[in-house]
């Protein structure tokens, strides 16, 4: 759980309201999909050599999986090797705020690149958290952004998962602009398992 000094101000209950229920949205969308990817992936992970027949038995299962959750598409190859999968996906997460008490936290909504690779003798996995966004900063996205709705809000959360190579060549501090009008302002920070993450502090509007 990463530890941030978290940029405060008053925003309105109105919008920290909605960003309470888009974050009980993602964490609904990504249990559901953990559970049935879980499931599919398990027989998988026992270690024991598989045929090619389960390899394209789970490729066409996991383009079944849903799709809720996602940011961006779905990259799912099978060839000659084997079985590869990236994705980009929303998870609800809590990080603890930079006060001397780590039972003070916030809740968050995490961006984390989900990639897979499976052969007939191996089967590898890598979950990398790209982006943490407060739910301050998720909420001043609510009341600042030119547009509302669920659909244009997790555009913009893209926007963050796609920045994040581009990000991280340049200062610590960024500032991302959206397609909907302003911009994700933060820093990147260190994930628990020591690699880079952007951390959004707010949202600023279009100026």
């Amino acid at each position: 759980m990463p530890t941030i000094g978290v940029v405060r101000g008053q925003v309105p209950y109105e919008h920290l309201g909605l960003a309470r229920d888009i974050r009980r949205r993602i964490d609904k969308d990504a249990l559901a999909w953990g559970d049935r990817a879980d499931a599919l992936l398990k027989p998988l992970k026992a270690g024991a050599k598989v045929s090619r027949v389960t390899l394209v038995r789970a490729y066409h299962a996991w383009r079944k999986l849903p799709a809720a959750g996602r940011l961006g598409p779905l990259t799912i190859t099978l060839g000659t090797t084997g079985l590869r999968i990236e994705e980009s996906r929303l998870y609800a997460g809590q990080i603890a705020l930079n006060r001397q008490s780590w039972s003070d936290h916030e809740d968050v909504v995490d961006i984390r690149r989900v990639m897979l690779n499976l052969t007939l003798l191996h089967y590898t996995s890598d979950v990398l958290l790209l982006a943490t966004i407060g739910l301050h900063a998720l909420a001043r996205r609510c009341e600042r952004g030119t547009t509302s709705g669920l659909t244009p809000i997790l555009a913009d959360l893209q926007t963050l998962g796609e920045a994040y190579a581009k990000v991280l060549q340049g200062p610590n501090s960024f500032r991302i602009p959206v397609a909907s009008g302003g911009h994700w302002r933060g820093v990147v920070m260190r994930s628990p398992d020591s690699r880079p993450q952007l951390t959004v502090r707010t949202f600023v509007g279009r100026e």
